[in-house]
């Protein structure tokens, strides 16, 4: 009508012209296609209005408000309400639609005495404030995991999941116990696999200290292999104090071996990492029937290690599944989001390592809560940077009467750990990258780089490693200002040098007089040291510390080093052109040192192992018992204290008596056999107890008399 009413308006373009623009077609088709757009236009803006209305009517999503990572009761109602907020596009509460909930997943119940879990609605209509919510009664017997899904119809909204968990009553405790119990069996299997490893090694760790650390390099090296083998970096330390206390090493090469130790210590984490928990029991099995079959002496050995690794790995799966669920607990997760915070977190961290003494146990729990799900990143870096100083308490309480060599030790170390901890703590606090700390940036980047993978338990291992890399790197530059340092707080009181034949002139060969002058001043030092060792014996037996079984040990290796110097340089002396008597001195002397060095061995084989298995049983002698082997002791302590003067002064008349004390003694020993089945019959029970120890013990004074009186035929020879 508009259209005409447009053509009744024109004004006739001619006065000849009655009905104007009907006279022109031309124009009219113009003014109709002109309406048709203008109409068009309109119809388009319609539609659009419609569009835009008909969207606020949909949603655009579902948020979950509460109800989610919840931990409720088995067969109760969960404590919170599942709930749901319906939006539109533009963001709005949406009133009026009916939500669907769904259960996805949940614990497999018993078919005739369990129950499985029920919502209290299929469905429920949103309010004026666009929510929803619903209630679920957990299932019983069985507690477990639960998956719940709320959703509308429309394919292209995104439906709200919902993470629960059931557990029985008391779950708390269980939790606890069962952490303790899983901490208890991966501490058992650490230590087994320490053992286990040691054993294979044997004393290859002390020589490989001893001798592979003579350059900063070298001594980062054998620190990171050795704490490899021992799985402890406090137990390497404890070692270096040891090592340093008795002169076997410097406190400068200690210093390297420190900080290849800290990398090592991390080599458990990676260990763990690779996730093979849930092959635990085979692994521990097929150790355990290598073990039980086999005959061979190493491959025993083997399988222990292999059982080791496999009870290690069930700690780890017991400690995980005691900890799973408390990955819906909120005030664990509240509690977590607090260690997220790095200062609260290494001060936890250090808390509870300087209480169980062992880096090992926090490192296990942290990788444990990994597995479980209910750590982060960022909340593991902090406890494991306070693991990281916790750990020197076992340096600082073995470095306890060791000398002021083994405090600089323990010093070092305290101050190796905190300078690890001062180089991260900024790019954990201050330094962003993207948003997150630096470090947390870092370690995920090399990790998806390096590994593929962007799982957290091996970001938590590949960040403690890097830790200590990156620690070395800046370190083991500094070393030697770092020790003229050290050495300013404390001071020592000598110059340093490692434990060695101080006699021995390599220019004096071509003397062989004076030579064998100072070879009987070395073979000298060499008996003095094991009549330490032997005096020492008793008080190891007495005292009941053992750490002095290791200072007693550790004598030992003094003994051998200067013995495998003795021998060689007693050679190049008989390659010398000597008249008789020379001859029979160099022969002699070799004999002599032969003997010396065996009794050394004696001690430290076979008694201080008596003294660790009477210490491990809580064993005691009797009152009779204990008085008839410190007699003997006493007399073979003489004995050889006449032998070393014998040897000193070359003197016959002490030679004499030396020689004299070997059927003397042996009758003594008899007659404490004697004694002791005696005390057998009468039924007394330390005598029983420590028979075979008792036995044992005097049949070594015995064979240390032979081996001394042996050098008194030499000498009368």
């Amino acid at each position: 009508m508009r259209f005409f009413a447009t053509l009744r308006m024109t004004p006739p373009k001619d006065q000849n012209d009655k009905y104007g623009v009907f006279q022109r077609p031309q124009f009219v088709m113009t003014a109709f296609l002109r309406e048709i757009h203008k109409m068009k236009r309109k119809m388009l803006f319609a539609l659009a209005l419609a569009a835009v209305i008909f969207s606020q009517a949909y949603a655009a999503k579902i948020e979950i408000v509460s109800g989610n990572k919840q931990t409720g009761v088995v067969g109760e109602k969960s404590d919170e309400s599942l709930v749901v907020r319906v939006l539109s596009d533009a963001g709005k509460p949406l009133s009026g639609m009916r939500v669907s909930f769904r259960i996805d997943q949940e614990p497999g119940q018993p078919y005739k005495k369990g129950r499985k879990a029920e919502l209290s609605s299929a469905s429920a209509a949103t309010d004026k404030n666009g929510t929803a919510s619903v209630d679920i009664i957990f299932g019983e017997p069985k507690a477990g995991q639960y998956a719940v899904t709320a959703f509308i119809d429309d394919k292209n909204t995104v439906p709200a999941a919902f993470e629960l968990m059931s557990v029985k009553s008391g779950w708390l405790v269980m939790v606890a116990l069962g952490v303790l119990g899983g901490l208890g069996v991966f501490l058992f299997g650490m230590f087994f696999l320490n053992d286990s490893l040691q054993k294979v090694a044997g004393n290859k760790l002390k020589n490989l200290l001893i001798m592979l650390t003579n350059n900063p390099l070298k001594g980062l090296m054998t620190g990171l292999v050795v704490t490899g083998i021992n799985q402890s970096s406090s137990a390497t330390t404890v070692l270096e104090v040891s090592l340093v206390s008795v002169g076997l090493m410097t406190f400068y090469q200690s210093m390297a071996v420190t900080v290849g130790a800290e990398i090592g210590s991390t080599l458990l984490a990676q260990l763990v990492a690779f996730k093979v928990s849930d092959f635990a029991a085979i692994i521990a099995g097929l150790g355990f029937f290598i073990t039980f079959f086999s005959k061979s002496k190493k491959i025993k050995q083997v399988g222990d290690i292999i059982l080791s690794f496999g009870v290690l790995f069930i700690g780890m799966k017991i400690m995980s599944d005691s900890l799973s669920p408390l990955k819906t607990y909120q005030p664990f997760l509240e509690l977590m989001e607090n260690v997220a915070n790095p200062i609260v977190g290494i001060l936890v961290g250090l808390a509870f390592t300087l209480v169980v003494q062992s880096s090992g146990a926090t490192t296990g729990i942290v990788i444990s809560l990994a597995l479980a799900g209910t750590i982060t990143l960022k909340q593991a870096i902090p406890l494991n940077l306070g693991a990281m100083v916790g750990t020197c308490i076992t340096a600082i309480l073995g470095s306890i009467g060791r000398g002021r060599e083994g405090k600089r030790v323990a010093f070092f170390h305290v101050l190796h750990q905190i300078a690890g901890v001062a180089l991260v703590f900024p790019f954990m606090t201050i330094i962003n990258y993207k948003g997150a700390p630096a470090w947390i940036h870092f370690t995920e980047w090399f990790t998806l780089t390096f590994f593929g993978t962007t799982d957290v338990t091996r970001q938590i291992a590949m960040a403690h490693t890097l830790i200590s890399v990156f620690n070395a790197v800046w370190i083991l530059p500094i070393l030697r200002p770092a020790y003229r340092l050290i050495n300013l707080v404390l001071p020592s009181k000598e110059e340093e040098k490692p434990f060695g034949p101080i006699y021995l002139d390599e220019n004096l060969v071509a003397t062989p007089d004076l030579a064998l002058v100072q070879v009987r001043k070395e073979i000298v030092r060499e008996g003095e040291i094991v009549v330490e060792m032997l005096k020492e014996t008793i008080n190891v037996f007495d005292c009941r510390e053992i750490r002095l079984c290791d200072t007693v040990s550790l004598k030992d290796i003094r003994v051998d080093i200067l013995h495998n110097a003795i021998v060689p340089y007693l050679t190049r002396i008989g390659q010398q052109v000597l008249n008789d008597e020379q001859s029979k001195e160099q022969t002699a002397l070799l004999y002599i040192t032969a003997d010396v060095e065996a009794v050394g061995d004696i001690i430290d084989k076979n008694i201080m192992p008596l003294a660790r298995k009477k210490f491990e049983n809580k064993l005691w002698f009797s009152d009779e018992g204990w008085e008839d082997i410190m007699q003997l002791h006493t007399r073979v302590l003489k004995v050889i204290e006449h032998a070393v003067r014998a040897i000193r002064d070359n003197d016959r008349e002490y030679a004499q008596l030396v020689a004299n004390s070997k059927p003397e003694i042996g009758s003594y020993e008899d007659e404490l056999r004697r004694k002791h089945i005696a005390r057998l019959n009468a039924g007394l029970k330390e005598s029983l107890d420590t028979s075979s120890i008792h036995i044992d013990l005097i049949d070594q004074f015995k064979r240390i008399n032979s081996h001394t009186s042996a050098i008194g035929f030499v000498i009368l020879s």
